[in-house]
């Protein structure tokens, strides 16, 4: 983003020095840099294969129902 936005700078500066031919360089820089990035970003892989949870999980730490609920509802 830093990029982007010097390269913005640079197209405004280069239009107030007169440098006509060089700002469109710098405007097409920040516009075009972004979406590379994005799609580098996107394109990289990071699936496995491995499956992360094979535990199950811990059943000590599951929640029963409370106490409040059974007396409202009758049920036990």
């Amino acid at each position: 983003m830093s990029i982007r936005t010097l390269c913005f700078i640079a197209a405004v500066i280069a239009g107030v020095a007169g440098l006509n031919w060089l700002w469109p360089f710098f405007i097409l820089a920040a516009v075009v840099l972004p979406y590379v990035a994005v799609v580098n970003a996107n394109a990289a892989n990071t699936r496995t294969d491995a499956l992360p949870l094979t535990g199950g999980g811990r059943a000590d730490r599951q929640l029963g129902a409370g106490s409040r609920a059974d007396e409202e509802t009758g049920e036990r």
